[in-house]
């Protein structure tokens, strides 16, 4: 009888949980694994499509979160609560955070990104945009400052792609009331919002976010934050209370990699199979991916690859030949505006916006968090007999 190969999963990501979904609601799967092991330091995903309108006041945490613990519970997957802090593709091995390292046949990494560093970001007042705990203790250390000042704070997000402008969009709405009311300001690197191919989009963006009083200083690229201060590359200084980071992804810090390619920027370089070019053995989706057609770092294509990983890690179990992951050269992209409105991003002449996108969009988003909450998950078993 053929053994199964040992696999280990490195991240609780959009594709993960498509697998653990997967695993609990076809026990035979099983039958093509020796085990399967999942390393993930948080107990919630948080589905980042519902970040900025979780921000903005309009979910709950709980809302937009996936049970990771019990959902790999459901799926028979020992979970263990901590971080991968090595992968040596050689031997085969993960080093975990305390130290304890373990083999594999197959390994699939759905590690997500952090914001690129700048100068300074270690700083108390600085937020990360991800990961989302570190962005939740931010937000609530930064609203104890807000109640607790007798003058309007001056906020400062950095980055203008769409998750900066959807950041500072969601600020401005979530702090409309409390007074003094904060002055928020977008900082981005280049002349156009979201870059030079979506100029419809663009102006609806630039017109929202003078609607909601964020003051826009394009073509400042922020070399360095100092407590109280940030400083562009070209010597301007300008004042920061607070700092949101929404820059360009990175490989998060404290993961090193042997036997790995990697691009430019540091991440898995992978084939169209979402397998390691050069560790057949390895798999990558979501943001640690680099794909062979470059793509952006966004979750809409971690969650286009999630069956695909998840067929192919079964498929490489069983011998059988692989799929192809096509990632489309466009994707659609709901962008929310604070309020209870939204623009659709897809480089179209004209770009829909009001409150039907965001109907659009509220119902996308919780068909997507529905699909694996682990009580709809539970009881999908309970009526099957699983």
């Amino acid at each position: 009888m053929r053994r199964g190969p040992r696999v280990v999963l490195a991240g609780g990501g959009h594709a993960h949980v498509e697998l653990l979904r997967r695993l609990a609601l076809r026990p035979t799967l099983h039958d093509a694994f020796a085990a399967v092991d999942l390393i993930e330091p948080e107990r919630h995903m948080a589905y980042s499509g519902m970040l900025p309108t979780t921000v903005a006041g309009h979910y709950t945490c709980q809302q937009m979160q996936v049970d990771i613990g019990r959902l790999a519970r459901l799926a028979r997957v020992t979970l263990y609560r901590t971080r991968v802090t090595q992968i040596d593709a050689a031997a085969r091995t993960v080093t975990r955070a305390d130290g304890t390292r373990c083999c594999y046949d197959l390994l699939s990494l759905n590690i997500g990104a952090v914001p690129r560093s700048i100068a300074g970001d270690h700083h108390a007042h600085v937020v990360p945009a991800k990961p989302v705990t570190a962005l939740w203790h931010g937000l609530s250390a930064t609203e104890r400052r807000l109640d607790a000042s007798d003058r309007a704070l001056e906020i400062a997000v950095i980055g203008g792609g769409a998750g900066g402008v959807e950041l500072a969009l969601a600020l401005a709405y979530r702090w409309r009331h409390p007074r003094p009311a904060p002055r928020i300001a977008l900082y981005h690197r280049g002349d156009a919002l979201l870059g030079r191919g979506e100029r419809a989009a663009a102006a609806v963006l630039a017109d929202a976010l003078l609607d909601a009083g964020i003051a826009r200083h394009p073509g400042t690229t922020i070399a360095r934050i100092t407590p109280g201060t940030i400083e562009s590359a070209d010597g301007r200084e300008f004042v920061a209370d607070a700092v949101f980071v929404a820059t360009g992804a990175a490989v998060a810090p404290g993961l090193a990699m042997r036997g790995l390619a990697r691009d430019e920027h540091g991440f898995i370089r992978v084939d169209t199979q979402l397998r390691s070019v050069d560790a057949p053995g390895v798999f990558a989706a979501g943001d640690i991916a680099s794909l062979p057609v470059p793509r952006p770092k966004s979750g809409v294509y971690a969650v286009r690859a999630a069956p695909v990983l998840a067929d192919n890690i079964e498929r490489a179990a069983t011998g059988r030949p692989l799929r192809e992951f096509r990632a489309q050269r466009q994707a659609l992209a709901l962008i929310g505006l604070g309020a209870r409105r939204a623009v659709a991003v897809r480089g179209w002449p004209v770009a829909p916006t009001g409150y039907a996108v965001w109907r659009l969009k509220q119902a996308i988003d919780k068909r997507f968090i529905a699909r694996y909450q682990a009580g709809k998950i539970a009881r999908i078993m309970h009526r099957s007999g699983v």
